[in-house]
C-alpha cells in the first residue's frame, strides 16, 4: 500500500528531510502514539494516535485546532516539522487511506475474561501488595 510507504519512509524528501532520518512513524508508532509528552511554546502536548478517529471527519486539526483541512496540517507537518518538501494531493489521499484503514487496537473490555483468570490476578496483585 503507497500510504503505509509513504508513513514509514524516512528517506523521501516530499515527506521529510532524509538526513533527519525520520518518518511519520517515529512519533506515531503504527499510527498510535508513542506515549511522549512534548514540552512546546504552547505547553505540554502528547503524540495522539491517529487510527480509530475518524480524522477524514473530524477539522479542525492539530492540537489547537489551527488547521482547517487535513491539508494544512499535512503539510505543516511534513515541511515545518519534518524537512519535506511536503506531500502532494496523491500522497495525501494515500496516507489517509492507510490511516484510516490501521486496525484499531484491541479493547479488552470488548470480550469478558473467566473468573477463574480474574481471580488468579486479583492473587498475584495482592500477594504483590500492589494496592499499597
Amino acid at each position: 500500500m503507497a500510504g503505509r510507504k509513504l508513513f514509514f519512509s524516512a528517506t523521501d524528501p516530499r515527506m521529510n528531510n532524509p538526513q533527519l532520518g525520520i518518518s511519520c512513524s517515529t512519533c506515531h508508532v503504527e499510527a498510535r502514539e508513542d506515549g511522549h509528552i512534548w514540552n512546546t511554546t504552547e505547553g505540554p502536548r502528547n503524540t495522539p494516535s491517529l487510527i480509530g478517529k475518524k480524522l477524514d471527519q473530524t477539522a479542525p486539526f492539530h492540537w489547537n485546532g489551527e488547521f482547517n483541512t487535513v491539508s494544512q496540517f499535512m503539510l505543516h507537518t511534513t515541511r515545518d516539522r519534518m524537512g519535506g518538501q511536503g506531500p502532494s494531493e496523491e500522497m495525501e489521499k494515500q496516507l489517509m487511506a492507510f490511516i484510516t484503514t490501521a486496525p484499531v487496537p484491541d479493547n479488552p473490555f470488548t470480550t469478558s475474561t473467566p473468573a477463574d483468570v480474574l481471580a488468579r490476578g486479583k492473587a498475584a496483585f495482592d500477594k504483590a501488595e500492589c494496592g499499597t
